[in-house]
């Protein structure tokens, strides 16, 4: 059954009483009461769509998810939000939006990736109807922003806000809450943010805090490890994935997880892959990038990758494409 923290669901009815609606008409056909939102840790997701469409009902002076982004902060989101609070940098704080989203709520999937100038937090929600795709991205848009804003003390305004819907009838009120570009009609609901926000150092960051969000973190993974497949991949890759070149080596991605290395390799190894295939794979994909979008000589580029000198990374690249990097910049160039 997907559920959700019951904070949200909270926020809502603060604001409606405040309103002067009645609990009668707030939770009518939910099968909560107030009191239950203080008592439960989880909400079904059933009944928060039901109280969101009376509160959508019930007043219409604001978008229902900018009127909970607009109370939204990292105190709304429990564990995670703990270790966002206590990160050193902005990318650290959202790296664990990955790691611990699932516990937050079971329907939402986070994932980070790193580009030339950038890095996207992309946001997937339950595909099978049950969620309010756009009430969950107006609010989810709007921590985003108030987590950057807050760590950095800037205005978040060169960001980007993909939404992967049509704009809605309040889309005029979007930039009255989100201060970057907004996108409609995307293939992912994300926010790309320029590559300068992401290694700004937080004034929160709090080291005995976030040392043990990691163990928590660690602990968690050995817990899903017994029941689901490919958790340590996904993580490895996900860590891999949010750090432009040169990327980590094995022994920082299991201090993170504070495993050794040898324990991290073996939990890969069964898992059908190894770290060195892992990070292979997005050096490679790194490599098509600086290629195809950049002029850097092939020799500044094995460097930015992390080679020891451009042979080796002609072979590599040769060995994964059959063709060398050169050839493959000149027929990227054709295809422009």
């Amino acid at each position: 059954m997907a559920t959700i923290t019951p904070v949200y669901a909270r926020i809502i009815s603060r604001e409606l009483r405040e309103r002067g609606i009645s609990d009668e008409d707030i939770f009518a056909g939910s099968g909560v009461t107030e009191e239950d939102l203080w008592q439960l840790t989880e909400l079904p997701l059933a009944a928060f769509n039901r109280i969101s469409a009376n509160a959508e009902r019930l007043q219409s002076d604001i978008p229902l998810g900018f009127l909970v982004g607009v109370h939204h902060t990292v105190m709304s989101l429990g564990t995670m939000g703990a270790a966002m609070s206590a990160a050193p940098t902005v990318r650290d704080g959202l790296r664990t939006i990955e790691s611990f989203t699932r516990l937050h709520a079971s329907y939402i999937r986070a994932e980070l990736r790193s580009y030339l100038g950038r890095m996207s937090v992309r946001l997937k929600y339950g595909e099978d109807g049950t969620v309010n795709l756009a009430q969950h991205a107006e609010a989810t848009m709007m921590v985003l922003q108030w987590y950057v804003e807050a760590v950095s003390g800037k205005i978040l305004d060169d960001a980007e806000y993909h939404l992967a819907y049509p704009p809605p009838g309040h889309a005029a009120t979007y930039d009255r809450y989100l201060h970057g570009t907004i996108r409609f009609n995307q293939p992912v609901n994300a926010l790309d943010l320029p590559s300068h926000w992401l290694d700004i150092r937080s004034p929160y960051y709090h080291p005995d805090l976030w040392q043990q969000a990691q163990l928590q973190l660690s602990q968690r993974l050995r817990e899903l490890g017994a029941t689901e497949k490919g958790i340590y991949s996904q993580y490895v890759l996900a860590r891999l994935r949010s750090h432009e070149p040169p990327l980590p080596g094995l022994g920082a991605i299991a201090a993170h997880l504070h495993v050794s290395e040898r324990t991290l390799n073996r939990r890969l190894q069964g898992e059908g892959t190894s770290f060195r295939a892992l990070r292979g794979e997005l050096i490679h994909d790194w490599a098509r990038q600086h290629l195809s979008q950049t002029t850097a000589s092939v020799e500044s580029i094995s460097m930015t990758l992390g080679y020891q000198d451009a042979a080796n990374f002609r072979r590599a690249f040769r060995s994964r494409f059959g063709i060398t990097p050169s050839e493959f910049r000149h027929k990227q160039g054709s295809a422009r």
